[in-house]
């Protein structure tokens, strides 16, 4: 077993990154925080699998796409977060990020984050996203190893996501 994992965070702007990471330190929902977090390490003895963790948020700008590159390159896992809410974020979790994940040369296990869960729409239900968009994803990219659903608002699955990552 690794003696620390680096988790990096891709996805549009807006979807909750640097929420998602804000919500798990601070075990509450912050209105306001900034675009993206700087990295945050969490010590071993506080982790279930004891092992150091690094958290990477990441800038979706254009303008930062080389530091995103080498934060991929030295990543363990990556988290694609999108937002329910937002159509175009889910969108191009298959039409974006995991397309350059591929080009990168990126063969790192990725776990796809369903956030703002709370946003939903009532109509919808988790099992039918889930079987009509989700999986069909899944089977086309195999590095997907698991699907969360959250919410950094309702605390829902936050520290949930990381342990799966810290697993992956």
């Amino acid at each position: 077993m690794r003696d620390d994992i680096r988790i990096v965070l891709v996805g549009d702007g807006g979807v909750g990154k640097s929420t998602l990471v804000t919500a798990l330190i601070k075990e509450t929902f912050i209105v306001n925080v900034q675009a993206v977090v700087p990295e945050v390490t969490i010590p071993p003895e506080v982790t279930p699998e004891n092992v150091t963790t690094h958290i990477i948020d990441t800038s979706s700008k254009g303008d930062d796409q080389e530091i995103l590159e080498t934060e991929l390159r030295k990543a363990n896992v990556v988290c694609i977060v999108y937002a329910v809410d937002d159509r175009t974020s889910f969108q191009r979790v298959h039409e974006h990020w995991l397309p350059l994940l591929r080009q990168q040369g990126i063969n790192l296990p990725v776990i796809l984050v369903g956030n703002k869960v709370d946003m939903r729409d009532e109509d919808i239900s988790h099992a039918t996203v889930l079987e009509e968009e989700v999986v069909p994803i899944m089977n086309e990219y195999r590095e997907i190893e698991i699907c969360v659903e959250c919410s950094a608002k309702a605390l829902l699955n936050v520290s949930e996501l990381f342990y799966f990552a810290q697993k992956a």
